[in-house]
C-alpha cells in the first residue's frame, strides 16, 4: 500500500486526528474565553483546505473539515468578544524540512512546489488576526498559488 492510499484511507477511515484534537482544545478553551469575553482561537492549515491538490486526498478533506467547523464556530461566537480565524497557506515555509527537500528536489531538476514564505511574515499574519474582528480566514499567498506539474508520490 502506497503512502497515498494509506493517507485516503485513513481519510475515509474516520475523522483526522487533527480535527478530533481541534474540537477538544475549543471545548476545553472556548468556554473561559466566553466567560472573559476575550480571547482567539487561530489555526493554519495548507492550501488543500481551499482546493483540491494532487497527493493531498488524505489530507486535504481533514483540513477542509477543519475549516468548515472553524467558520461555523466564528459565526457562533461572533458578537461575543472572541475571534475564530484561520491562516491558509499556500507556499512552503522557509527553514521547515519539506520547504530544504523541495529546494533540493528543485535544484536538481524536480518538481517546483511553488512559491516560499518566511514563518515570521506567517506569525505577523496571524498576529494581525488575532488583533482584529475581522474576516475569519486570510490566505498566503493572497492569490491561489500555481504549482508545478502534478507528480507522483516520488516527487516529495
Amino acid at each position: 500500500m502506497t503512502r497515498f492510499h494509506r493517507r485516503a484511507a485513513s481519510a475515509v477511515a474516520g475523522p483526522e486526528p487533527g480535527t478530533v484534537s481541534l474540537a477538544a482544545l475549543v471545548q476545553r478553551f472556548l468556554p473561559h474565553m466566553l466567560e472573559q469575553g476575550s480571547g482567539a482561537i487561530l489555526t493554519a492549515q495548507g492550501a488543500s483546505t481551499l482546493h483540491g491538490l494532487p497527493n493531498m486526498s488524505g489530507s486535504g478533506p481533514a483540513q477542509a473539515a477543519q475549516r468548515n467547523y472553524l467558520q461555523s464556530l466564528h459565526a457562533e461566537v461572533a458578537g461575543r468578544g472572541v475571534y475564530v480565524g484561520m491562516l491558509c497557506i499556500g507556499a512552503l515555509i522557509e527553514g521547515s524540512a519539506f520547504h530544504a527537500h523541495a529546494e533540493q528536489a528543485r535544484a536538481a531538476g524536480g518538481r517546483d512546489w511553488g512559491p516560499s514564505v518566511d514563518p515570521a511574515y506567517l506569525a505577523d499574519l496571524l498576529w494581525a488576526m488575532h488583533n482584529s474582528t475581522g474576516e475569519p480566514e486570510a490566505t498566503y499567498p493572497a492569490e491561489r498559488p500555481t504549482f508545478g506539474a502534478a507528480g507522483g508520490a516520488d516527487d516529495r
